[in-house]
């Protein structure tokens, strides 16, 4: 889900379309596939966010996706990777083959 909200905002950016509110991390973090903070009040949140502090990743995420959302959630906003590098690396990121067990 990542990797298709990347390409939508990339060319939100390629076409100068204005938007608010939409943020690296926020994408990076739905491939978990659970909200965000979601054993925390608002008070938490609103604290634990502003210190630049990053939700837990679930066990079995890829190290290349941590490593990513980690850069996109970098304190220093000019050192957070652009779309294009995003999806670079997204392109990069191969999951596991997941089978069914019998």
């Amino acid at each position: 889900m990542a990797k298709e909200i990347s390409h939508g905002t990339n060319w939100l950016h390629k076409e100068n379309i204005v938007h608010r509110d939409l943020y690296w991390c926020d994408f990076l973090g739905l491939s978990s596939g659970r909200p965000h903070f979601k054993d925390m009040t608002l008070p938490a949140i609103i604290l634990h966010v502003s210190s630049c502090k990053q939700e837990s990743p679930i066990d079995g995420t890829l190290n290349d996706f941590i490593n990513l959302y980690n850069d996109a959630w970098n304190y220093y906003i000019d050192s957070r990777p652009d779309t294009t590098k995003i999806l670079r690396k997204l392109d990069c990121i191969r999951p596991v083959n997941l089978s069914c067990p019998d």
